[in-house]
């Protein structure tokens, strides 16, 4: 087994793992103005139990990466443009360090490199699926073979195809500025990875892009995008809580 660093770690919780924990009023304490202003915004209670989690899995995951001790954590200083790819401003030691932190009902996640830039979605699979937003969001191959699934099946697809257009979208920085029916995936590329299709308007170098769709649970679809040109990214999934200490891999019944 190899004890080389994977390139890309992805960190998966939930609120209530997190805020839960006995060092949670710890952890809390590394929050900063920003991260606080941020989550005052949320009108509902879990929405801010939501919004705080991942404000705190994103701050822990990059201090994990960059090897911040916790009495550093509070220092971490990241830029908060609206749809833009963010940031680490500082300390020095961490601006190295591309992120991408998603969350959802039941889920927080943060991907972290030090050497490839990464996107990062998760979605929870709704319940039901307009057709209007298969429409919207799904290119016209996607669509025929959305519809050729059973429900269920159509479903966790559809969700999934989102996943993987937003992880993209995410690590271009560029928000919704592109339709995501222009953004196609398509077949298996290598060892089997969704592969990405698109007008070279969309996007002239789809080779330089690598997708990884991520096991979140049955009530879940994740994905990680990562601009890797020519290389083969290694990836580590885990699913974390915080110790009082560090990120570790939370306990498997």
């Amino acid at each position: 087994m190899s004890n080389v660093p994977p390139d890309v770690q992805v960190f998966l919780s939930t609120p209530d793992v997190l805020l839960a924990s006995p060092h949670a009023g710890q952890a809390l304490q590394f929050l900063d103005a920003q991260d606080r202003s941020h989550i005052a915004r949320f009108r509902f209670p879990r929405d801010r139990e939501i919004a705080t989690a991942s404000r705190l899995l994103q701050r822990l995951a990059v201090a994990h990466c960059a090897e911040i001790p916790p009495q550093a954590m509070a220092d971490i200083r990241f830029s908060s443009e609206p749809g833009r790819r963010p940031l680490v401003l500082s300390p020095a030691q961490a601006k190295a360090v591309s992120f991408s932190a998603a969350n959802t009902r039941g889920m927080v996640a943060c991907a972290v490199s030090g050497t490839v830039l990464v996107g990062l979605d998760v979605e929870e699979i709704g319940e039901k699926l307009p057709p209007e937003l298969v429409e919207h969001c799904c290119t016209p191959d996607e669509r025929k073979a959305l519809w050729r699934l059973p429900e269920r099946e159509r479903r966790n697809a559809f969700f999934q195809l989102w996943a993987l257009k937003e992880s993209y979208l995410k690590a271009r920085g560029i928000g919704l500025e592109i339709s995501p029916h222009l953004i196609g995936f398509v077949g298996s590329g290598q060892e089997g990875s969704p592969r990405l299709q698109a007008a070279p308007s969309t996007e002239p170098y789809p080779e330089h892009w690598h997708f990884h769709t991520i096991d979140a649970g049955p009530a879940h679809a994740a994905a990680l995008c990562l601009c890797s040109p020519g290389v083969a990214a290694n990836v580590s999934v885990r699913r974390a809580e915080w110790s009082g200490s560090e990120l570790r891999p939370v306990a498997q019944e």
